[in-house]
């Protein structure tokens, strides 16, 4: 598995034309922060397409996947800054990074920690191919 950079953060005000995604996040302090981001993307909807937007934590949060047409204001203090989302950006599943497959190798180590990098480990797995390999040339 390859891994896969998830894009650059945009800190560049007005926001260039392109393609972003946002997790935007209310709080105590700032209970209306998803409100206020879609009444941005009321008041910009001629410059800003929302692709797609995910409620989560019972809409405390907000993911958003937009596109920017034109220079837009925004505000990095109250939103953060967004990540330049490419074509493989589909769902706020594609932002997160996952660890990779386990491999055999990973599953034997895991199941034996670090049992085979001690002397005594080493010596038994050096055994136990000598008694293998001695069986199998017996037959």
């Amino acid at each position: 598995m390859a891994v896969q950079l998830v894009g650059k953060v945009e800190r560049r005000t007005p926001l260039p034309p392109g393609r972003y995604w946002v997790t935007v996040s209310s709080s105590p302090t700032a209970p209306d922060r998803v409100k206020h981001f879609l009444q941005w993307t009321e008041s910009n909807a001629q410059t800003v397409i929302v692709d797609k937007q995910e409620p989560m934590s019972g809409g405390a949060m907000l993911f958003a996947i937009f596109t920017v047409l034109q220079p837009t204001t925004w505000d990095g203090k109250q939103f953060g800054f967004p990540t330049v989302a490419g074509p493989e950006i589909q769902t706020s599943a594609d932002t997160v990074q996952r660890p990779p497959e386990p491999t055999p190798g990973s599953v034997v180590s895991d199941f034996f920690g670090d049992f085979f990098s001690s002397p005594v480990g080493r010596f038994a797995l050096v055994a136990a191919l000598v008694v293998v390999f001695t069986k199998s040339g017996d037959k």
